[in-house]
């Protein structure tokens, strides 16, 4: 029994004949520019290590019509292996440079809220689980686009113009300043 003093006339009841909600197919190949909303250290599966978990969510004003798309990592933080942990912590020093912060992270939630660039790959179905995308590549989004201007992975299939940072937004101008600053 878990004692929850929950009150429950707080809340509104979800609709119980509402629409299945979220598109979860995988987003196309590229780079993506997105802000960590969450993280907290878990123990893995075996019980002798522990991850770094993270929610990335898309920042919408770079990619309007993908607002509220979310994506997961975990970065190997205590492994057994000594090398899935050297991979794990070099990877979560990739995102701590992507932020622009420098020096030692005292706590993952001091990494929240900057946009970052995530390179994103489509990790095919296997195993029961459906095709799901894998970050693959952290950078700082000046580095990324330095014009300020967000550069979609259909555009650049397509050969379509670039998203201005700023939805409905002409394209930058030095005057403008892009989504991460």
């Amino acid at each position: 029994m878990a004692e929850l003093n929950f009150k429950a006339d707080d809340y509104e009841a979800p609709d119980p004949d509402r629409p299945a909600g979220g598109d979860f197919q995988p987003l196309p190949e590229g780079w993506y520019c997105f802000r960590a909303i969450a993280s907290e250290l878990r123990q893995n599966k075996s019980g002798a290590g522990s991850h770094v978990w993270f929610e990335f969510e898309i920042v919408e004003n770079a990619h309007p019509k993908l607002a509220g798309r979310k994506t997961w990592t975990r970065f190997n933080y205590v492994n057994a292996s000594e090398k899935a942990q050297q991979i794990g912590r070099s990877e979560l020093r990739a995102l701590r440079d992507a932020c622009g912060q420098t020096g030692e992270v005292k706590d993952s939630e001091h990494l929240h809220g900057y946009p970052v660039a995530l390179r994103l790959v489509v990790r095919a179905a296997q195993g029961g689980f459906k095709a799901q995308n894998e970050i693959l590549g952290y950078r700082h989004p000046k580095e990324q686009w330095p014009d300020g201007v967000v550069a979609t992975p259909e555009a650049a299939a397509t050969g379509a113009e670039s998203v201005p940072a700023e939805a409905g937004a002409e394209p930058e101008s030095e005057a403008k300043k892009a989504p991460w600053e």
